[in-house]
This record gives structure tokens, sequence and C-alpha cells, in this order.
């Protein structure tokens, strides 16, 4: 999507907002979201519009506002696509499931991306993409490496990565053979061991977000993770931990909604954040904070737009939602202004 740079000016007063507040008010169920947009936009790359396998993933960076967006491709390619320029297909990679994107550092003028994407062999590859706000095509180097330890999950589900400290990623997946959801973290050289998130299991891919991620927080102590799944009996759940930490805590049933799959989420610079889910082919919608805490109601996405696969994206105070509908198109509406 297009933006003005003046929405992810990051806001000192927003973050210290946040910190205040621990708990959400309710509002009215099947109400749209506060600042939820009416209409819809078209996703275009190089003036096409965008023909996707799955769900769309994009990131952007905070200083040279510098867009990469990622998809599965109806020929099991990975694509990427920079500040909307033309189609790109990232070498060597076939994958059945959508791939992701997450920011590793700013250089300069140039932001320096890692893309994600489960092979066909169920393992995980990623590697780096660099561009600066006047590209149109990727610069690509590193392709592809295999992340450690073991790490594997089905080939047709996506795994899920948030940025974390000092340029580092935070992975989550679904086990290859049980319902379980494990996580391993890389620091900028190597990964550590997998581990099992406890008492998570899902029959779809879960979803890892945080404000780690250039624009989004550089103090340490103002965030957390926050994981969320769809359940084994199909309702929304959230659990948190905190960097540095080895435990989760927080964990809540978002109540009242059902899930299609997998659900969404991404979290402002405010602290709070929005969870969005398929139901019934349509989307919805509601609000958590990061350190607990939630809407208590869901709202039915305004427009009842039909959806086959979603993503969610926050740039600064407010949220986007983008949806993959029929022949694989892809449209963008604001969905939350926070």
């Amino acid at each position: 999507m297009k933006l003005s740079p003046k929405r992810w000016r990051l806001s000192a007063i927003a973050l210290l907002t946040a910190l205040s507040t621990l708990f959400l008010v309710n509002s009215q169920a099947y109400a749209s979201q506060p600042g939820e947009g009416t209409s819809w936009g078209q996703e275009t790359a190089g003036g096409t519009i965008i023909q996707t396998y799955g769900a769309l993933a994009e990131e952007r960076s905070p200083n040279n506002n510098v867009l990469i967006q990622v998809w599965r491709t109806w020929d099991n390619t990975v694509a990427v696509s920079v500040n909307h320029g033309p189609r790109f297909d990232l070498p060597a990679a076939t994958t059945y499931a959508s791939p992701q994107v997450v920011l590793e550092h700013e250089d300069g003028s140039n932001a320096i991306f890692r893309v994600f994407h489960t092979g066909t062999d169920g393992h995980v590859y990623y590697g780096s993409v660099t561009a600066g706000p006047n590209d149109q095509t990727p610069h690509v180097y590193g392709l592809w490496s295999q992340v450690s330890g073991g790490v594997v999950t089905p080939n047709n589900f996506a795994v899920t990565v948030t940025g974390g400290p000092n340029g580092g990623a935070y992975l989550a997946y679904r086990g290859a053979n049980s319902l379980e959801v494990w996580r391993t973290y890389f620091d900028g050289r190597s990964w550590d061991a997998p581990s099992r998130i406890p008492g998570v299991t899902t029959q779809y891919s879960p979803v890892l977000r945080s404000l780690w991620g250039g624009w989004r927080t550089t103090t340490y102590i103002n965030t957390v993770y926050n994981l969320v799944y769809t359940g084994t009996d199909h309702r929304i759940n959230v659990i948190r931990q905190t960097p540095g930490r080895g435990d989760w805590w927080g964990h809540e049933i978002l109540s009242e909604m059902t899930g299609d799959d997998s659900a969404e989420l991404a979290i402002s610079s405010t602290g709070q954040g929005q969870v969005a889910v398929r139901h019934n082919n349509q989307v919805a919608l509601t609000t958590i904070n990061q350190y607990g805490g939630w809407q208590g109601t869901w709202d039915m996405e305004n427009t009842g737009h039909v959806a086959l696969a979603i993503f969610l994206v926050a740039y600064q105070y407010r949220a986007y939602l983008i949806a993959q509908y029929s022949n694989g198109y892809v449209d963008w509406k604001p969905s939350r202004q926070f």
C-alpha cells in the first residue's frame, strides 16, 4: 500500500501512552473498528495487479521508506516487489506456503530485509534483500541459508517471524509431526536451540509479532512478544513473552469468535494491536494490548469483503488489512486507527 511518510514517524508521546494503558475498553460488537476504512485499494507491482497463492506479506523501513512485499506465486515461486515496482522472482526458491519478510536493519540510504520461506522439504530458508528508497528491483545476496537446529514444519505451512534486538529475528512455527508450536531465535550470528512453547497447540500456522523492527521501538523494555494462534477448538488465543526471559505468560482466549484458519496480528507503536481472523470467509477484527487485555468483543470488517487469505501490518498509529480474494487478487484498506 502507498503511505504518507507522516503516518509512520515514531512518537514518544504514543509510546508513553502505551506504557500507561494496560487494558482496553469494550466496544459494540460488529461495529467498525475505530478509524477503519470503508473502501479497498488494489495491490500492484509495476502497474500490474498482484495475484498470489495465499497471503501477501510486507515490511517497511522507518527512515527511508523502503517497502518490500513478498508472496507465493501461482507457479510456487517466491516473488518480491520493491516500492511497488515490477514482480521479481527470487532465484532457487520453491514453496507451497506464504513467505514472510522482516526488517534486519538500515544502512545509510538502504534497508536490508530478511525473507523467509518454507521449502518443499519442510525446512525453513532465509536470505537477505537490500533496496533503497528509489529502487524498484531488489539487490539479492545470501540466498538461501537453512534455519539450523532441525527446524521443520509441514511443507504447506507458513512460518512466522518478527524482529528482535540488534537486528535479530524471532521465528515460530507449527511442528511437522504434531500440533505443537516451536520457537527459535537468531541473534545475527546463529540460531539458538528450538524449544516448544508450552501449552500451545494448533492445526494452523501461528503468528508472532512485536514492536521490534525499525521505527516501532528502540527501547528494549518497551515491548513484549505476542503470539496469536487458532486453538484446536478454533477459538483465538494470545500468549506473551518478555524479551530475555524464557517463560510465556498472559494467555488470553479472545472469546465469542472462531477462526477458519490462522489468525493475524499487528502491533502499533502505541503498544495496542489488532487481531484479524477469517470467519466463514469474512474477516473479524478485535483490539488487544501487547501487555494484556483486549477489546472484549469482535467487529466484522465493515464492507463484508470475502477473503481467502489475510495479513495485518501496522505503521505507527494505524493498522492495515491486506486480503487475497477471488482469482488471487489482493486488496488493502486501513483497518484500525490507534
